[in-house]
């Protein structure tokens, strides 16, 4: 039939070739989910070493999909009270002349040169518990963190010591523009660290998006906080999925873990200090 056909008899054993493979993706795909229950295609390719198309393609014929995240609405209020520029931005300033001059925007394109802050809250055993978090933009390291029972300054304090015990401080620090980071206590400890801070325009709580997508994803993969039976164990278990995410969940954009981005950091050659050193090498032979 094949020779009537003019057709190579291998093609007669692709299809049961396929199905195979795809089997054994698919097995593959779901011991990735005993560990890392809500990778979607993007992760599973970097984890498993096969292209993007291949996962998506073999989790639609098997009716393969994460849980979605249910979307969180948050209302937006105009801030009254002065805070800093947002320097992530371009904006202008009045020079004394009453000119305008155009500040272009920090990037941040090495590790601690911007750091991102925010706080979240989780509803347990009839009370607030609230976790404020410090990322850094470069390597999306979580840097610093802290958990309390009221939402203040100290709260906030609290996570930027935690994270200057582990990493140099940072040159800019974002936020929100919420009341305790225009706080004079925590303006103080900034000015004393010789951290610049920085705050999102009123009303435009995105401009802090960095943290806003982190806690999107972390209350969702930590999961309902009623299974625990105290706070030892809700920080136990929010201890544990931090350090989760910083050092085994594949970050999509970097396409690592945050950690293993920020030690691969290599800092370029400092091509300023090699000019100066090749001048001063002309001036002494002339």
């Amino acid at each position: 039939m094949a020779s009537f056909l003019e057709i190579d008899r291998t093609n007669l054993y692709k299809q049961h070739i396929q199905a195979s493979k795809d089997a054994e993706l698919i097995a593959q795909i779901k011991a990735v989910w005993l560990t890392d229950p809500t990778y979607g295609h993007r992760r599973l390719a970097d984890k498993l070493g096969f292209s993007k198309k291949r996962i998506r393609r073999v989790m639609r014929l098997y009716q393969l999909s994460v849980p979605n995240r249910p979307k969180q609405f948050k209302k937006v209020n105009k801030a009254k009270k002065p805070a800093p520029l947002n320097l992530l931005k371009d904006h202008k300033v009045i020079a004394a002349d009453g000119s305008k001059i155009l500040v272009t925007a920090i990037i941040p394109s090495y590790p601690h040169r911007v750091w991102a802050e925010d706080f979240t809250y989780f509803w347990f055993q009839n009370r607030f518990y609230y976790l404020a978090t410090i990322i850094d933009l470069y390597s999306r390291v979580i840097v610093g963190w802290s958990l309390g029972i009221r939402h203040v300054t100290e709260l906030m304090v609290e996570a930027i010591m935690d994270a200057i015990i582990h990493y140099q401080p940072a040159a800019v620090l974002h936020n929100d523009r919420g009341s305790e980071y225009l706080s004079h206590k925590y303006l103080l400890l900034c000015d004393s660290l010789e951290i610049t801070p920085s705050a999102s325009a009123p009303g435009k709580p995105w401009e802090n998006g960095f943290q806003e997508s982190f806690y999107g994803k972390f209350k969702f993969e930590l999961g309902d906080v009623k299974r625990f039976n105290s706070d030892g164990e809700l920080l136990e278990a929010i201890a544990s999925q931090l350090h989760y995410y910083n050092t085994e969940r594949i970050h999509t954009s970097l396409r690592t873990t945050p950690l293993a981005y920020l030690q691969n950091y290599q800092e370029p050659t400092k091509l300023k200090t090699l000019g100066n050193s090749l001048i001063t090498g002309v001036i002494d032979k002339v």
